[in-house]
């Protein structure tokens, strides 16, 4: 079970790492943000914009509600 606490997009004030692909969020780069708990742990993801509507065409295109974290090639469906 999910609980989103908090999902809003953001600039990058440093630079982060991409939930989806693994590739680095730049500094003034603008992601989304989402902190939450998954199953009772706390986790906090942040995705390129690119990634983010991947993410979301993944979750409703196939009904997939998690991921392996840095799996799938920037702004895609398409696995690494």
């Amino acid at each position: 079970m999910t609980c989103i606490f908090r999902h809003n997009k953001q600039k990058a004030k440093k630079e982060h790492k991409c939930s989806w692909c693994g590739e680095q969020i730049e500094i003034g780069e603008t992601y989304y943000y989402q902190a939450g708990t998954y199953y009772g742990d706390f986790q906090v993801t942040k995705l390129h914009e690119d990634c983010d509507a991947a993410c979301s065409e993944a979750s409703y295109k196939y009904g997939m509600e998690d991921y392996e974290p840095y799996s799938y090639k920037r702004g895609t469906t398409e696995e690494r």
